[in-house]
C-alpha cells in the first residue's frame, strides 16, 4: 500500500508527517507531483493538502482547482482519494452546532463555496473512490498560518495581547494538529467513501481558548473590541468515529492541548 500525500510544505502536511502512521508515506511538492506523474502508477491512496490560495478570497475558478486536475490525471486508476475540505460549505451562522453531514451546504465564503465546488467536482469524477473530510478548526503552533488560532498566536507572541472582534463566548469547534494526523492516518490506512466531518465536536468558547493559550504561555491578555456573538459551529463527528474507532476529545484534552502550544510559543 503507497499513500501519496501533496503539498508536504503545508503546515498541516508537516504535523501529519511527524506521526509514527505516516513513516512510509511519500510525501510531494505538488509541482513535483505535476512534473512527475508515474507515482500514480504505485499509488493506492492520495491525500491532497494543496489548495489555491487565492481561493480563500476570490472566486472558484477551474484553471486553479488542483484538486480536480489530479482526479482527471488519475483516469480510470483504482486509486482512493482524500479530499480535505471545511465546515465552511456548510454556512455560516450563530448556532451552527452538531452539524451531521447530511446538513444542507450554503457556503457564503469564496473559501465555502470553493470547496463545496471541489467536492462536487471530484464526486463526478471519483465516485466511490472519494472520501471528503470537512474539518473544523485545526490548529497547532502556526504563527504565519492566516487562520483564527493562528492569529491568535500572532497576537500573544509580538503583543502579548489576543485581539477578538466578536463575543470571548463565541462558541467554535477546535482540534489539535497532533489529533488530527491521527485521525488522517487511520482514514488513510482503510479509505471508506463518502463525506465525514473531522473536528472535536464540541463547541468551545473563543474566550475559554484564548485563556488557555495565555495560560500556557506564561503572559498577556485578551482584549474584546466587539461584543457580537458571530459564526458560532460545532461539527457532529460520530460518523468518522464509528467508521475508524477515532478517540473522543473532551473539554480536558482540549485545554490541556492549548496550554501546551502557549508553552511552546515561549
Amino acid at each position: 500500500m503507497t499513500i501519496v500525500a501533496i503539498g508536504k510544505s503545508s503546515f498541516l502536511a508537516q504535523e501529519v508527517a511527524k506521526h509514527p502512521a505516516a513513516k512510509d508515506w511519500l510525501f510531494m511538492q505538488h509541482e513535483q507531483a505535476l512534473a512527475h506523474p508515474g507515482w500514480m502508477d504505485k499509488a493506492t491512496v492520495i491525500v491532497n493538502f494543496a489548495f489555491a490560495p487565492q481561493f480563500k478570497k476570490q472566486v472558484y475558478d477551474t484553471q486553479a482547482d488542483f484538486d480536480s486536475f489530479l482526479a482527471k490525471m488519475l483516469g480510470g486508476r483504482d486509486v482512493r482519494y482524500i479530499m480535505l475540505s471545511s465546515r465552511m460549505v456548510y454556512g455560516q451562522g450563530d448556532h451552527y452546532f452538531d452539524l451531521t453531514e447530511d446538513h444542507a451546504c450554503e457556503p457564503i465564503s469564496p473559501y465555502g463555496m470553493a470547496k463545496h465546488a471541489v467536492e462536487r467536482a471530484l464526486e463526478r469524477y471519483l465516485g466511490d473512490r472519494l472520501t471528503i473530510l470537512r474539518m473544523g478548526n485545526i490548529f497547532g503552533v502556526e504563527k504565519e498560518r492566516a487562520t483564527f488560532f493562528g492569529q491568535m498566536i500572532k497576537g500573544l507572541k509580538d503583543d502579548r495581547k489576543i485581539v477578538f472582534d466578536m463575543s470571548a463566548e463565541t462558541k467554535r469547534d477546535f482540534l489539535p494538529a497532533h489529533r488530527f494526523a491521527d485521525a488522517l492516518t487511520k482514514v488513510a490506512a482503510a479509505p471508506a467513501a463518502g463525506i465525514f466531518n473531522i473536528g472535536s465536536g464540541l463547541a468551545t468558547p473563543c474566550g475559554d481558548v484564548a485563556g488557555w493559550l495565555i495560560e500556557g504561555f506564561g503572559a498577556g491578555k485578551l482584549q474584546v473590541v466587539k461584543s457580537e456573538i458571530r459564526d458560532q459551529f460545532s461539527l457532529d463527528v460520530s460518523k468518522a468515529q464509528a467508521q475508524w474507532n477515532i478517540p473522543a476529545v473532551t473539554r480536558e484534552t482540549l485545554g490541556e492541548d492549548v496550554i501546551n502550544c502557549g508553552k511552546k510559543l515561549k
